[in-house]
């Protein structure tokens, strides 16, 4: 158990509360009055009880050496990792590296969150706080912390404004495709017609369209890591299929008439870093994958220009992958077969995100009440056949 010595120094009495770690490691600190040693005393007595005791010098770490080593250890994919090394290093360290992860109170926290509120957007605060959150997570498991300041109901994070999704209208597509230089349509055929990711098409294969099964196959994306391009996995992790319909086939079957797919050969994002070489459908005019800094700034919002479109983010590529999801709800697709399709694991994302744009679910739902009643009052249908 804990005991308190009483010291005389100079004039200025202290107490000093010592106790022995469950290693047998002899701990103390000094306060300056008999009340907050007695207060110190009964906090270590009882988590060493309740076998919540934690060592305080393990918690001396600073935050930025604790990072360090959380980030080595994390098993996530390569490119998941720059983002989070990015997170750590731009919007972390710079305000809370050198607190050391005993200091870090919910008020620190909260006044870290107000700081990044100034500058960033509720969504990218809400996603940087999450990393911390991991982190200080793992400080709890590795018994450095005995709580997450980050998950005090003292911390709130800023609410993101309600963005509902508008997807893009037959003519804006027809606007757009017709801006395109030829080379690049397919882009936009892609994510419209298969909802494919961006990345995703720049790594489509002519192999990995099966033209007589009407079927393709989701094997890997063109990523860009530490500035170099790169083939990888597709999000996630996972290979998918995706029904290939037959307009689509025709116009990728025309546009290989005229533009041959290419061989390119680029190392895979993995840990031997292993070279791989795909016919990819659609390439840059060197024949080269498609870095998607070049295509999102020097082809693709200039077409934008040319079509009266906004350059905003609603109508860069990703709002091909709205518009057929939205097509694809309209038209009877089930959130579980559309979330294969997307390359999503949740279909519950499906309908958080995209319920709205089902205009036929509130007409469908009006009719069949309707009908119901119609039939209960002309007689045809009783109460008991109802149960």
């Amino acid at each position: 158990m804990a005991s308190i010595n009483k010291r005389l120094s100079g004039g200025t009495t202290t107490y000093r509360v010592r106790w022995r770690d469950p290693s047998g490691r002899q701990i103390s600190r000094q306060f300056p009055t008999l009340a907050l040693a007695r207060a110190h005393q009964a906090t270590v007595e009882a988590d060493m009880l309740r076998g919540n005791y934690i060592d305080p010098s393990r918690g001396q770490i600073k935050l930025r050496e604790y990072a360090s080593e959380w980030l080595a250890l994390q098993t996530f994919g390569a490119t998941t990792r720059e983002g989070r090394e990015s997170i750590i290093r731009r919007h972390i360290v710079p305000h809370l590296g050198d607190h050391r992860l005993a200091s870090l109170r919910p008020s620190v926290i909260q006044f870290w969150i107000r700081r990044l509120s100034e500058n960033l957007a509720p969504k990218t605060v809400r996603e940087v706080s999450k990393v911390l959150r991991s982190i200080l997570d793992s400080a709890v498991e590795d018994d450095r912390l005995t709580k997450n300041p980050c998950r005090s109901s003292a911390v709130r994070l800023p609410q993101p404004a309600e963005r509902r999704i508008v997807p893009w209208t037959p003519e804006q597509i027809s606007a757009l495709r017709s801006a395109l230089p030829e080379r690049y349509r397919p882009l936009l055929v892609c994510a419209t017609g298969l909802g494919m990711r961006q990345g995703e098409i720049f790594g489509l294969a002519v192999s990995d369209i099966d033209f007589l099964r009407g079927e393709v196959i989701v094997r890997r994306q063109v990523a860009i890591l530490k500035g170099k391009v790169m083939f990888s996995l597709p999000k996630g992790g996972k290979t998918r299929a995706v029904p290939l319909p037959r307009r689509v086939a025709e116009e990728l079957s025309s546009y290989l008439q005229q533009f041959p797919a290419r061989s390119v050969t680029l190392p895979r994002i993995s840990a031997d870093e292993v070279i791989e070489t795909a016919e990819l459908l659609v390439t840059n005019s060197r024949g080269n994958a498609i870095n998607r800094n070049h295509m999102n700034g020097q082809i693709w919002k200039p077409a934008l220009e040319r079509a009266g479109l906004p350059r905003t983010r609603d109508f860069m590529m990703h709002g091909g992958r709205h518009f057929y999801a939205s097509l694809q709800l309209e038209h009877g697709t089930s959130p579980r077969a559309l979330a294969d399709y997307l390359g999503h694991s949740d279909p519950g994302f499906m309908l958080r995100v995209y319920a709205h744009l089902m205009p036929e679910a509130a007409p469908k739902a009006q009719a069949a009440v309707d009908a119901l009643f119609d039939q209960l009052s002309s007689g045809q249908t009783s109460v008991a056949e109802l149960g």
